[in-house]
């Protein structure tokens, strides 16, 4: 009999990276909690600059691009001083960091 190698770590995609988003997300990364609303931190696959937290996961995906339904005009929500664009996200809602220097994404399941 064979077994499959299993894995705990959430596959997440990460983003390419501009040498400023990669010094702002590796100083991001460093800075997270490792529980999230009484949720434990999970490794993620590849883990450079995204994290998880419980399951099903809340994700973190640090450096992505601006969402396009994004504009000047757009409704937003302020959180301890964080401006955050709320959108549907396929099984949940996915909120991104604005007026940041860079955009941090945080994906929040049902």
């Amino acid at each position: 009999m064979t077994l499959a190698a299993c894995t705990r770590a959430v596959p997440v995609d990460e983003p390419d990276l501009s040498s400023h988003d990669e010094a702002v997300c590796h100083a991001v990364m460093a800075d997270l909690p490792e529980v999230v609303g009484g949720l434990n931190r999970r490794e993620t696959d590849p883990g450079i600059v995204s994290a998880a937290w419980g399951s099903p996961p809340v994700t973190l995906r640090c450096g992505v691009t601006q969402p396009q339904e994004l504009t000047a005009t757009s409704e937003c929500l302020e959180v301890n001083g964080v401006g955050w664009f709320d959108e549907p996200g396929t099984g949940g809602r996915v909120f991104t960091t604005v007026g940041r220097a860079t955009f941090i994404e945080v994906s929040v399941p049902d």
